[in-house]
């Protein structure tokens, strides 16, 4: 239960981290990274469940977000905004750091809380390149040792800082 937990909070803290990191460096943005999002987000139009308090022009990644235009639950989703919004950078940082395991805490943390802890084969997909998982089959209970739990919240943490940092770099790098 302890490890479930970790897994669980461990997504939820990089979701968190990655949606506030997208409001703030749009927000932030003089409009180039903007442009390259603009007409690509998750939904094509703002939910119209949601009466707008940040304006899109001042505000337009805090809009996005309210709005529902990006939404950042899914790794898949996640991936594809960073990468527009950094074309050169944020594909190599969801492959290379800590070896990709952000996809193994992702593919956890969905068995977990929509699977009832049993692999199926959207999650044996998902893990199938990470040899220490290879035992695991469809339909089997997942468990996982304090190791592979230590590994995927160090992905969310070290992947999370190296997005501040690449958010950072890009918005630094802006003619006043």
């Amino acid at each position: 239960i302890v490890y479930e937990s970790v897994i669980r909070e461990s997504w939820s803290a990089f979701e968190s981290l990655v949606r506030d990191l997208w409001m703030a460096t749009l927000d932030k943005d003089n409009g180039t990274i903007a442009a390259r999002v603009t007409g690509r987000t998750t939904q094509k139009k703002p939910s119209k469940n949601v009466v707008p308090s940040f304006n899109i022009r001042r505000h337009p990644g805090s809009f996005q977000v309210e709005t529902r235009l990006v939404i950042f639950q899914r790794l898949e989703e996640i991936r594809r905004l960073y990468e527009l919004a950094f074309p050169h950078s944020a594909a190599q940082l969801f492959d290379n750091v800590e070896s990709g395991y952000i996809k193994v805490l992702s593919a956890f943390r969905n068995v977990l809380s929509h699977k009832g802890a049993r692999a199926d084969q959207e999650f044996c997909d998902k893990i199938k390149g990470f040899s220490e998982f290879s035992t695991i089959k469809k339909g089997d209970l997942i468990a996982v040792n304090g190791e592979s739990v230590r590994r995927m919240r160090d992905a969310a943490m070290i992947l999370g800082r190296k997005l501040i940092e690449l958010a950072d770099k890009a918005l630094l790098a802006q003619k006043p």
